[in-house]
């Protein structure tokens, strides 16, 4: 109801979001102001992704739906992907549903929109990472790689959080490939695969991370 009868939401910091996703979406067009006070927009930098769906989307269906929009992919997607990974990890459902009101965290009260919309993708993530590690198959290991680009490009902290997550779970998975009763040269062999899986999903997000900090924060800058 709330994100039916209201066009801005009570989120502090969603007007900036909207006003950034404006921006995207007016920057093209002829007669726009905004070339000449804001550098072109940057696709690969961190926490541009929502800017890019709510700006070009925008151009489709109004920018204020389509920044509505990408909240309601917070609001609904935490919980859809807690449930699938749940299923993945052999859990009770019960905690997607228990995941509902705590989307209505401080985050969303403060607007943290590029954060936000960085969460199902985040939740999402992990169970494919696990399950690619198991099944280390072109079709497991691309998909994962390109949620992990989509995490750096939604939000830097989820990036590096996700990052953190993973290197998790591969500890957890190469220490039961050590630890299983199979030949000594098997278990080598299945750990050395699941650490080489790992990295596949994670390097190419992470040339993509290095290039954006070296020209955010290095002498590129």
């Amino acid at each position: 109801g709330m994100f039916v009868r209201w066009r801005i939401q009570p989120m502090q910091d969603l007007g900036h979001h909207l006003a950034m996703s404006a921006i995207v979406a007016d920057y093209g067009r002829p007669g726009s102001l905004y070339p000449d006070l804001y550098e072109p927009f940057d696709f690969l930098a961190a926490n541009s992704l929502m800017y890019t769906v709510a700006g070009y989307g925008g151009r489709l269906v109004g920018v204020t739906a389509a920044v509505r929009a990408c909240m309601v992919f917070y609001l609904a997607g935490v919980p859809l992907a807690m449930l699938y990974a749940l299923r993945v990890f052999g859990r009770s459902p019960w905690g997607a549903v228990l995941s509902v009101p705590l989307v209505y965290n401080m985050c969303f009260c403060a607007g943290f929109a590029n954060f936000l919309f960085a969460g199902p993708l985040v939740v999402l993530a992990v169970p494919l990472f696990y399950r690619a590690l198991h099944e280390s198959t072109a079709g497991r290991l691309l998909p994962v790689a390109t949620l992990f680009i989509l995490v750096f490009l939604a939000h830097a902290h989820a990036y590096l959080w996700l990052g953190v997550l993973c290197f998790g779970v591969t500890l957890a998975v190469t220490s039961a490939a050590l630890m299983s009763d199979r030949p000594a040269g098997e278990r080598l062999r299945l750990a050395g695969t699941t650490a080489m899986s790992g990295l596949a999903c994670v390097a190419p997000s992470l040339l993509l991370f290095g290039h954006w900090y070296q020209r955010a924060f290095g002498e590129a800058r």
